[in-house]
């Protein structure tokens, strides 16, 4: 696992409540940066990020390069979903 700058832990390390449907925590709270030191760790990494911009637990426009303390990476080979949770059909990569 990739390790957060700052000594922040990721949201699977931190005994904190899952929030609820349509509840989300400030920036601020969510000690958030708009660049991450190490691009593993960035937001486009991390399983709650909704593309373009946007966060399934941070509120507010949120860069792909950026971090907070909920990041935690996306399992590999995992399925991509909608924040409603409906798969996604992801382009192939040009090899």
């Amino acid at each position: 696992m990739a390790q957060l700058p700052h000594g922040m832990m990721g949201v699977d390390d931190l005994d904190l409540p899952a929030p609820t449907e349509g509840e989300k925590v400030s920036k601020e709270n969510a000690a958030y940066l708009p660049v991450s030191e190490d691009p593993a760790t960035a937001c486009s990494a991390c399983k709650y990020f909704v593309e373009p911009d946007r966060c399934q637990i941070v509120t507010g426009a949120i860069d792909p390069a950026g971090v907070s303390q909920f990041f935690t990476p996306m399992a590999q080979n995992a399925p991509v979903t909608s924040p409603e949770g409906a798969p996604l059909e992801m382009p192939e990569a040009e090899v």
